[in-house]
């Protein structure tokens, strides 16, 4: 019982230790290869939690350009 309990946590271990080094792993150069365009009148948007708060209602002023 105590050896297969310690097999199993030996396991699931390395089934985690696998897992993250393979998410940090990169397997491609990413992003986009197309050129980007016309840019000009482009829009960003950004999501701000509420409106009801005096911060957020200062800092979507101060961002508006």
């Amino acid at each position: 019982m105590r050896t297969r309990r310690a097999a199993l946590t030996a396991i699931a271990g390395a089934a985690s230790l696998a897992l993250t080094l393979s998410a940090c792993g990169q397997s491609g150069e990413g992003g986009s290869k197309e050129e980007g365009g016309d840019t000009k009148g482009a829009t960003i948007g950004i999501a701000m939690p509420t409106k009801s708060s005096e911060r957020w209602i200062a800092d979507g002023k101060n961002v508006v350009a």
